[in-house]
């Protein structure tokens, strides 16, 4: 096993909004990472301006940053939107690079098979930063599952909900979108902000150390409490091959915040994984152990990834692995579309309120934040319609 590193020199696409709270965590691991280059499409732009002077190189395009990477640059982390993942991390494999791909990794089984296809024809690896996955108290717990600590894994139930503003909707052209010209995007819950939930929700339902969960079946509900095509609520029931029951209901509309939660039934205890952190376990026989997290996840993932890049340790997330996550995630809004007539349904506006968020205004379900409780507890998919 390789024991001496050196600091990988990343080049990123992307400065601004989720790029740049990226690069600020980078910067934090000298040891690990040296941030090179940037793109930014606007090169006057405070992104772009700040971190030039902070002696990142900044260029305007991908086939700018990838003109540049030969001898200056050792991976690729690819931000970018749900929308272009493939294409842009495919141009990065052309061009001799690997790539860290932000999460989702891609909407359709066909994007991900491609990719899959090119990493292997070229010899370079596509890890995925479901950065949850990363983190100490994932890795330990999963290494407990697969050893079999707390006995078969009977059920993992999975609940959240967070509160996202219309501006968050309005941020950008992909935002609550299920298509954007020729491309699939599915955005929504299930597939980008609370993506981590139902990937680590597989992850746990594996007995297989770097492996997430084979997908028999998938029952999805989505809605929209917001006007968007896409949705912002859903209901998931995911029976793996193993005979597995994984359950997931999450908003974006909830009264108030619900920590992204985990519950994993076993023989021997009830696990309790807490927004995506920190972990409790409650031992059927009384005993109770609570691990809490010393280090935010996307630096444990940044510096796993930099590890991983120059040892011989299989990778935690690799794109390849992500298979039954986008399996899910297709296979949802397909089931819903083909259900309902193309659409995404639409929650009757006598269930909404709109409430004052900031410089913005949110969306509420209203009862949403009680009905997803009691599903949660049971272990049943919630029906926000019910409530109106």
């Amino acid at each position: 096993m390789k024991t001496h590193f050196q600091a990988l020199r990343v080049g990123i696409i992307g400065c601004g909004g989720y790029a740049h709270q990226l690069i600020v965590r980078m910067r934090t691991l000298p040891r690990h990472i040296q941030l090179v280059a940037a793109t930014s499409r606007n090169p006057n732009s405070e992104a772009a301006l700040f971190w030039s002077d902070a002696g990142v190189k900044v260029v305007q395009t991908l086939d700018q940053l990838l003109d540049f990477a030969p001898g200056n640059l050792d991976v690729i982390l690819n931000p970018t939107p749900i929308n272009v993942h493939y294409q842009s991390t495919l141009s990065c494999l052309e061009a001799g690079l690997p790539v860290w791909l932000e999460k989702p990794p891609v909407p359709t089984l066909a994007e991900l098979d491609g990719l899959v296809s090119a990493a292997e024809k070229s010899g370079l690896s596509i890890d995925v930063c479901f950065n949850s996955i990363y983190g100490q108290n994932v890795q330990r717990l999963k290494k407990e599952l697969v050893a079999g600590r707390y006995g078969k894994v009977q059920r993992i139930r999975g609940i959240a909900g967070w509160i996202r503003d219309l501006a968050y909707f309005q941020r950008n052209d992909w935002s609550g979108k299920l298509k954007l010209g020729d491309n699939w995007v599915f955005d929504g819950t299930i597939n980008n902000p609370l993506a981590h939930l139902v990937c680590n929700n597989l992850y746990f339902a594996s007995s297989e150390p770097h492996a997430l969960a084979e997908v028999k079946a998938v029952e999805a509900h989505l809605w929209h409490g917001n006007a968007i095509e896409s949705e912002d609520t859903s209901a998931l029931r995911i029976e793996t091959t193993d005979g597995i029951e994984v359950i997931s209901n999450m908003t974006l509309c909830p009264e108030e915040t619900i920590p992204p939660t985990t519950v994993i039934d076993t023989d021997k205890a009830t696990l309790t994984l807490a927004d995506f952190e920190t972990v409790k376990i409650d031992w059927h026989d009384g005993r109770s152990e609570f691990r809490p997290s010393f280090k935010e996840n996307r630096i444990e993932m940044l510096e796993e990834l930099s590890i991983r890049a120059q040892g011989d340790e299989p990778a935690l997330c690799s794109l390849s692995m992500c298979r039954p996550f986008v399996q899910t995630v297709e296979n949802a809004f397909h089931q819903v579309l083909d259900r309902s007539g193309g659409a995404i349904p639409a929650l009757p506006s006598s269930c909404l309120e709109t409430v004052a968020s900031g410089a913005s205004t949110a969306t509420k379900i209203r009862g949403i934040n009680a009905e997803m409780q009691s599903a949660h507890q049971a272990g049943r998919l919630m029906q926000p319609g019910a409530l109106c």
